[in-house]
């Protein structure tokens, strides 16, 4: 049996601890995953406890995630989400230039077949969804990931809500998909990079015992391009 490395521990108190998601894991079972292998899987083993995810990031998505020891805190983290005091900080890799360098893109969101979202029209069905970015940094394309003459761009992105494939159905429907992304960008772009290019980098939200904010934070991973590390 393949022994699995351990999932780096970022923050860790009595109520809840913040681990560094991997990219390529997803965070809870479930189908098509093999059995031990989620974060919450391979953490209760490594720590010998029982914990509750407080939200999720996608299976390709890095960065800090929240777990709850107990039942009591994980209420309390669960009602801040949902009130919208938790404020989370992604950054993206793209492929292609934002309209400005500050904006926020408010577009509902539907299922569409199989895993995928569908972005509609504003004011149009589905979910509502709101994605604000801000352009970090601006480059080319290496040779290496076979888009010639492509742009890319770093951006700093904040959901202001937390729907499913937000950021990234957001920002590919705007022209600037993520580099890596299997679901919602296309061949040259899918392939050019091994694991999806979006890592959460940050979270804020008050403490639930004291109430006083808190922030976590996370390196940016190697696996992730050079011109993502400059943050």
């Amino acid at each position: 049996m393949t022994t699995l490395p351990d999932i780096p521990m970022i923050h860790d108190e009595r109520g809840f601890l913040a681990v560094a998601k991997p990219s390529g894991v997803a965070t809870i079972p479930g189908r098509g995953i093999p059995m031990g292998e989620s974060v919450r899987e391979r953490l209760e083993v490594q720590l010998g406890v029982s914990l509750l995810p407080v939200h999720r990031l996608d299976r390709g998505t890095s960065g800090v995630l929240l777990f709850a020891r107990d039942a009591a805190t994980h209420r309390t983290l669960n009602g801040l989400f949902e009130s919208r005091r938790v404020s989370k900080r992604y950054l993206a890799g793209v492929v292609g230039i934002p309209p400005s360098d500050v904006g926020r893109r408010e577009r509902p969101l539907v299922m569409d077949k199989g895993e995928r979202v569908q972005e509609t029209f504003a004011g149009g069905p589905g979910i509502s969804a709101s994605t604000e970015w801000r352009v970090v940094s601006i480059g080319m394309a290496l040779p290496a990931w076979g888009l010639p003459d492509a742009e890319v761009a770093l951006l700093d992105v904040r959901p202001t809500t937390g729907r499913r494939h937000q950021i990234r159905v957001h920002l590919s429907s705007m022209g600037c998909p993520i580099l890596g992304d299997p679901l919602y960008a296309h061949d040259p772009v899918r392939i050019a990079w091994p694991r999806l290019c979006l890592h959460a980098s940050a979270i804020q939200f008050p403490h639930p015992s004291t109430g006083k904010p808190i922030e976590i934070r996370v390196s940016t991973p190697s696996d992730l391009p050079m011109f993502m590390q400059s943050t």
